[in-house]
């Protein structure tokens, strides 16, 4: 059974950065990426750090990448 206490630790384990992105978070990123272009990721991940701290330009960066070839088929 599934506690208070065990899912504290599984967050715990998991980490800030490894729940960071979630699907609204996907897609504010998409919003500033077609705000901004994908040249100056400072600006793209100053839209996304009011939600947290660790959307840094590299992480911002590399989510883009991951998303472009998870979807790269898709139309």
């Amino acid at each position: 059974m599934e506690t208070v206490e065990n899912r504290t630790r599984m967050r715990e384990e998991v980490g800030p950065r490894k729940k960071m992105w979630g699907t609204w978070e996907e897609l504010i990123l998409g919003g500033a990426i077609l705000r901004h272009g994908i040249q100056d990721w400072n600006i793209v991940a100053l839209e996304l750090r009011s939600r947290n701290i660790y959307f840094t330009p590299q992480a911002c960066k590399a989510k883009y990448e991951d998303l472009q070839k998870r979807y790269a088929g898709c139309k």
